[in-house]
């Protein structure tokens, strides 16, 4: 439904005692046992979430914020965000900007993702209004505001995601790392090997996809000591930079705004722009599997929000590290890589001669920093895999995609399987199996860890095919440049710009008042800011976040004035960037063809499975039912479609 019934009132723990939830809970098991008594299995697949041991806690949602977004980009982009900027201090400036625009993106996703879905419940004969977290980011706001016509924005979402949402580009850099580790002497894509950058790559993101098909919980704790051990490097690294570039030089001092390149124009700051948004995007992996985040309401927020301010204050020191280490003196100074530049400085170079490594260098820091930057990125490609590729989960339980079914699967992990292999009693009860109801309860609460595998190999799939298209077309680092600024412009810019240019709208269109459709203000029970804050706040994230994304967005097609490039007309990368949004729109064209063909209609309808638990209400099982309905049947019973005799409603 688009509106709010007038006797729906909002989910208020407090109302609520102890025995009505008890009883609440008995009646949703009895519920979904009668569900899966009677639930045609051809046509229902039944979803259900981690257990409360298996829930991402508080810890896990930093730390895979800082493992996705301490990468590639923080290490390699430098060189690029200063080329176009033309200055030294100007580079600066654009990664603050950035970090300040993502952390206005990130407000209007806390307030969607922390309301999105409503839906109501009954709890002792009162229709009781809640809000249950689903995963799968900015598809579930994009559907909730763009409601019509139907399944056009999951196809305008879905086909740009499964080509663009993954890390192809870091893939790409972990190989030229690699390379740089094999041979210290071999700075520049001259000399080095694009076949041998490619298989790294490749391998990179083969051995990211078995992990993440293999076990659950053991790529969480890895995520987690790796997100400790990047911050702590990056800390070093910034004390480090500042401190012995001014004690061994003036490269702190050189640090200016004065344009010592030939960037510097509009179009360059555009370009500049994107690639500093590009390791902030790390913001978005907790939004995508948030239905496994252990309370996020009361949790996720905070976590969020501060990690966030914090690298956008670290990575423009780390910035300044990189420059006072190896200084700024026009587009013909830039190494490759700024990192790699700086542990060059420390193995003895001299600033001007960091491109010119011989053999006879002392090269041994300089293949340990590649070393170390190369399982960074490791890390950096499994956050993200673990991620996107639930969230690809999400787009086939729509039914939209070729095998649906088997992509929307989930399957025991290896490592769970293994270790319950020899207790078979114990594995049969430990997992989930919708055939044994009077297993119900105890596959409900304590189940084997799961993984999405069929989405795993299709996330797998794109990744490897643009690692092998781009990577073989264009010498690496260009081929990490044309990959990274694709993400960044699809997801970040067009994606993330329909997503907050919509919440600007429920925000407007609540503010007329009786005219307003959407109740945006009366369903949104989680708000950023506290209600005694003047009104007018609330509008500053979604209003700036909109005004900043549709700037860069058509500010793209200005041409850079810098010479360093990608031997690509300007104009082609968001050409592209735009011609995957325009194949979602293709696609759901296709579906439209096949529906009249057919002359049936797929409805796909989410039944969720609702408890509450510690005061808060909790998706245990999600039921996705997807099925081709005749027009006929559709005409005479929309109405019955809509709430489908349970006891909830979404919104």
């Amino acid at each position: 439904m688009d509106h709010t019934a007038p006797h729906d009132v909002p989910f208020i723990p407090e109302d609520i005692d102890n025995a009505a939830t008890r009883r609440y809970n008995a009646e949703t098991r009895e519920r979904l046992r009668r569900e899966l008594h009677e639930a045609d299995r051809d046509n229902n697949r039944f979803h259900i979430a981690p257990t409360n041991k298996q829930l991402l806690g508080r810890t896990a949602v930093v730390c895979l914020i800082l493992n996705r977004t301490i990468g590639s980009g923080i290490f390699a982009q430098p060189v690029n965000i200063l080329a176009y900027s033309g200055s030294s201090g100007g580079a600066i400036l654009i990664w603050f900007s950035a970090g300040v625009i993502i952390l206005c993106v990130l407000a209007c996703w806390l307030e969607l993702g922390l309301n999105v879905p409503f839906y109501n419940i009954v709890i002792d004969g009162i229709r009781k209004r809640v809000s249950t977290p689903r995963s799968g980011g900015d598809k579930n706001y994009l559907e909730y505001i763009y409601k019509l016509p139907e399944l056009f924005m999951t196809c305008f979402f879905g086909i740009p995601f499964i080509v663009f949402g993954n890390l192809a580009g870091n893939a790409i850099q972990f190989g030229i790392f690699m390379m740089v580790a094999i041979n210290p002497t071999c700075q520049s894509d001259e000399c080095r090997s694009q076949a041998g950058v490619v298989l790294w790559a490749i391998f990179v993101l083969t051995a990211c996809s078995m992990v993440n098909v293999a076990t659950r919980e053991f790529s969480i704790r890895l995520n987690n000591l790796f997100a400790f051990v990047k911050v702590a490097f990056i800390v070093v690294m910034a004390f480090v930079g500042i401190i012995y570039g001014s004690a061994k030089g003036d490269g702190c001092r050189q640090i200016t705004f004065a344009n010592q390149g030939d960037g510097g124009s509009f179009g360059d700051v555009v370009m500049a722009l994107f690639f500093a948004m590009y390791p902030y995007g790390g913001y978005e992996q907790p939004f995508y599997v948030l239905a496994e985040v252990a309370q996020p309401q009361a949790n996720f927020a905070k976590a969020a929000t501060w990690t966030m301010v914090a690298l956008t204050v670290f990575f423009p020191l780390i910035n300044v590290s990189y420059l006072c280490m190896a200084p700024y003196s026009g587009n013909d100074s830039l190494p490759d890589n700024m990192a790699i530049a700086m542990f060059a400085r420390l193995s003895g170079k001299s600033a001007s001669e960091l491109n010119s490594l011989r053999p006879e260098d002392n090269t041994g820091p300089v293949r340990a920093a590649a070393v170390i930057l190369a399982v960074f990125i490791f890390g950096n490609i499994m956050a993200q895999t673990f991620t996107a590729s639930r969230v690809k989960q999400e787009i086939a339980k729509e039914g939209i995609l070729p095998m649906s079914d088997k992509l929307s699967a989930s399957g025991t992990t290896f490592v769970a399987r293994l270790s319950s292999r020899g207790n078979s009693a114990r594995r049969r009860s430990r997992a989930f199996n919708p055939d044994h109801l009077d297993q119900l309860d105890c596959d409900i609460d304590d189940h084997l860890e799961e993984a999405p595998i069929g989405a795993t190999l299709l996330h797998w799939t794109f990744a490897v095919l643009l690692v092998l298209v781009v990577g073989c077309a264009l010498p690496p680092t260009k081929a990490y440049k044309v990959l990274t600024y694709l993400k960044a412009y699809t997801i970040l810019g067009v994606l993330g710009f329909l997503t907050v240019g919509g919440l600007l709208y429920l925000k407007l269109d609540s503010a007329w008042g009786r005219k307003s459709r959407r109740h945006w203000a009366e369903k949104a029970t989680w708000k950023l800011f506290p209600e005694k804050w003047p009104s007018w706040v609330a509008f500053l994230p979604p209003l700036l976040a909109t005004l900043s994304l549709a700037t860069l967005l058509f500010g793209s097609f200005a041409p850079p004035s810098s010479t360093k490039t990608t031997d690509i007309p300007w104009w082609i990368l968001p050409t592209v960037s735009w011609a995957v949004c325009l194949s979602g729109v293709l696609w759901w064209c296709g579906l439209q063809g096949v529906q009249w063909q057919r002359q049936k209609k797929l409805v796909t309808r989410h039944i969720p499975f609702i408890e509450i638990e510690d005061g808060q209400p909790i998706q245990k099982v999600e039921q996705v039912i997807c099925n081709w309905v005749p027009y006929e049947i559709i005409k005479m019973e929309e109405g019955a479609m809509v709430g489908g005799g349970n006891n909830y409603q979404m919104h």
